[in-house]
C-alpha cells in the first residue's frame, strides 16, 4: 500500500514538472510585449509649431529692422552723392571760368604790350631830348624849323599822358580779371575742402552699412548649412541655381574695381580652347606665391571651401544678381556670410611657383567675360 502511494506521488511530481516546462515554453514562444514609445501629443506638437513660428517672426522682424536701417543709410548716401555731384559740377564751372579769365588776361596783355612799346619809345625820346646839348639842338633840322627843346619835351609829355589815358581801360581790365580770378580760386579751394568732408561723410556711412550687413550667429549658421549642401552639388551651375540669391537683402553696389583681382598676367582668356578640348568659362591669371586676391565688387561671400576640381573656391554674390568665383586659392579667412566691399582681401594664392587664379563671372545662369565685366564696372 505504501508502495502504491509513493508511486502516485512520484507520478504527480513528474506531471507538475512537465506542465511547468510546457508553460515556460509557451511563455517563451509568446513573449510579453514591451510598452510602445509614446510620441508627442497633438498639444505638444501645436506648442512646438507656435514656438517655431515665434522664432521665425522675431527673425523676420530683425531682418526688416535691419533692412529699414540699411535703406535709411542708402537715402543718406544718395543725398551726399547729390551734394558731391553739385560740388564737382560747380568746381568744373569755376575751372572753366578761370580758363576764360586767363585767356582774357592774355589777350588784354598782348593788346597792351604793343601800346607799351609805343609808350616806352616816346618816353625814351623825351629823356634823350632833355639831355641833348644846345649845340646839337641848334644843328637839328627840326629845330631850324622853329621848334625849341622845351616845346618838343612838353609835346612828348602830352603824348605820353594821352597814351596812358587811352590805355587806362586795358590796365583796369587786367586788374579786374586778376581780382576775379583770385576770387574764383578762393571759391574752388572752399569747395574742394567741403568736397573732402562730404567724401569722408560718405565713407563713414558706407562703413556703417557694412557693419549692418554683418550677420548674427543664427544667420551665419544658416548660411554655413547651405554652403555644406552646395558642396554636395556636382557643378557650379547647379550650385548657383539651387542656392544663389538667398540673401534677405543686399544694397546696391557702390564700389567696383576695373582691374584684375590679383597682380599678374592673363594667360587664358574667356571662351578660349583649353588643353582638354573644352572652352574656358572664365579667365586664368598667372601670379606669384602668397599674392593676395581681392573682391572686384561689393558683395557677400556665399561659399568658401574646396569644390570639386576647382580647388579652394570663394563665391561672392552681388546685388545685381551676378556672382564672381575665385578658385585656385590656398585658403581664405573670409567665412560664409561675410560682406566683402570691393578691394577686400578674400584669400591668398598658394606657395607654389607661378600659381594661377581662375576667375569666373556668372549671371542669370550664364557665364560672362570677366574682362568685359570689369570694364563695365561702375564705381561711385
Amino acid at each position: 500500500m505504501y508502495k502504491m502511494q509513493f508511486l502516485w506521488v512520484l507520478c504527480l511530481v513528474q506531471f507538475m514538472y512537465v506542465a511547468g516546462a510546457s508553460a515556460q515554453q509557451v511563455e517563451s514562444l509568446n513573449p510579453v510585449e514591451s510598452p510602445k514609445a509614446v510620441g508627442p501629443s497633438a498639444e505638444e506638437l501645436r506648442q512646438m509649431e507656435l514656438k517655431r513660428q515665434e522664432i521665425e517672426r522675431k527673425r523676420q522682424a530683425r531682418i526688416q529692422k535691419r533692412v529699414a536701417r540699411l535703406k535709411k543709410i542708402e537715402a543718406d548716401m544718395a543725398k551726399v552723392d547729390d551734394i558731391i555731384l553739385s560740388f564737382t559740377s560747380r568746381m568744373e564751372d569755376i575751372e572753366g571760368d578761370i580758363r576764360d579769365l586767363n585767356e582774357k588776361e592774355e589777350s588784354a596783355r598782348l593788346k597792351l604790350s604793343g601800346k607799351l612799346e609805343m609808350f616806352n619809345g616816346t618816353a625814351l625820346q623825351i629823356a634823350r631830348l632833355e639831355r641833348l646839348p644846345l649845340e646839337a639842338m641848334a644843328a637839328a633840322t627840326s629845330l631850324r624849323a622853329g621848334h625849341d627843346r622845351k616845346g618838343v619835351v612838353e609835346s612828348g609829355r602830352k603824348s605820353l599822358s594821352d597814351l596812358i589815358r587811352k590805355n587806362r581801360d586795358e590796365i583796369y581790365e587786367i586788374q579786374e580779371i586778376r581780382v576775379q580770378r583770385e576770387s574764383k580760386k578762393n571759391e574752388i579751394n572752399g569747395l574742394r575742402h567741403n568736397l573732402l568732408k562730404e567724401r569722408d561723410n560718405l565713407q563713414n556711412l558706407f562703413e556703417k552699412q557694412v557693419d549692418l550687413l554683418a550677420l548674427d550667429d543664427s544667420e551665419k549658421a544658416e548660411m554655413a548649412s547651405k554652403a555644406q549642401k552646395m558642396k554636395q552639388q556636382k557643378t557650379v551651375a547647379t550650385l548657383l541655381e539651387k542656392f544663389a540669391n538667398t540673401d534677405d537683402y543686399l544694397p546696391p553696389v557702390r564700389h567696383a574695381l576695373k582691374k584684375l583681382p590679383v597682380k599678374g598676367q592673363l594667360v587664358e582668356g574667356y571662351n578660349e580652347k583649353t588643353g582638354a578640348g573644352l572652352y574656358s568659362e572664365g579667365i586664368k591669371i598667372e601670379t606669384t606665391a602668397k599674392e593676395p586676391v581681392v573682391s572686384i565688387k561689393d558683395g557677400r561671400v556665399i561659399y568658401s571651401d574646396i569644390f570639386r576640381d576647382y580647388g579652394y573656391m570663394v563665391i561672392v554674390e552681388h546685388a545685381d544678381g551676378s556672382h564672381t568665383l575665385y578658385s585656385g586659392l590656398e585658403k581664405s579667412d573670409r567665412d560664409v556670410g561675410f560682406f566683402a566691399p570691393a578691394g577686400t582681401i578674400i584669400g591668398y594664392m598658394p606657395k607654389t611657383e607661378k600659381p594661377e587664379l581662375y576667375l569666373e563671372v556668372r549671371k542669370g545662369g550664364k557665364t560672362l567675360d570677366p574682362v568685359k565685366y570689369l570694364s563695365l564696372n561702375k564705381s561711385s
